[in-house]
């Protein structure tokens, strides 16, 4: 048994200046995201699969190995993890609050002799998925249609495409604050009698910069 512990003693302290050495890098690098993340108004930085929490799951993953080889030693290295934690938190909600007060609703271009049909199209599609939104106002942030018209290979043949895009905005109260607003993709096909559809994006994921205060949905 004596023996086995002179074993184990020795492989820890053969380990433990890795694991400082890693830890120690890996709180540096989380502090120097928080960092570049609230100077530069990069929220993603914060996000789950962001490389703030990737450093700091690397840090905890090395602090548990301090603990295990020498415990007590790793109290430094905790306290400055739970401080970088904290100091993240903090940074996500300021950071979100200020690009939010900032943010303002997409332009509203578009002029065409169609744009109110096209708005009563979107409008349709868009509650049609989403039914309990409170719709604030559309925008059409492009001027024109773009016609794409060409021809593609697929199943062994060329076959011709010929369509015109557009994208408006539909802009919905999300709380009692703020207001978001999400792309409806517009198309028209030539190929079948003009057809218009209209395609709400999914609203899971949406980035911050597409979040506004109520007040500044003008």
């Amino acid at each position: 048994v004596g023996e086995r512990l002179r074993e184990l003693e020795t492989v820890g302290a053969t380990y433990l200046p890795f694991n400082t050495q890693k830890a120690t890098e890996a709180l540096d690098q989380a502090q120097a995201l928080i960092n570049q993340a609230i100077n530069e108004q990069k929220p993603a930085f914060f996000g789950e699969h962001g490389g703030i929490n990737q450093q700091l799951g690397f840090a905890e993953t090395r602090i548990n190995l301090i603990a295990a080889i020498e415990p007590g030693r790793e109290a430094a290295y905790q306290q400055r993890y739970d401080n970088l934690v904290a100091q993240a938190s903090e940074g996500e909600k300021m950071l979100r609050e200020t690009i939010i007060a900032n943010n303002r609703g997409p332009d509203d271009r578009y002029r065409g002799a169609d744009r109110d049909a096209l708005i009563a199209k979107v409008r349709e599609a868009y509650l049609a998925e989403y039914p309990n939104d409170t719709i604030l106002a559309i925008r059409m942030p492009v001027e024109n249609w773009e016609r794409i018209t060409k021809w593609e290979w697929f199943n062994g043949a060329f076959h011709k495409v010929d369509y015109s895009k557009l994208q408006a905005s539909v802009i919905v109260q999300t709380s009692d604050t703020e207001a978001t607003y999400y792309p409806v993709n517009l198309r028209i096909n030539h190929l079948k009698n003009n057809q218009l559809n209209a395609s709400p994006w999914s609203k899971e994921g949406a980035p911050v910069r597409w979040t506004m205060l109520l007040k500044n949905v003008k």
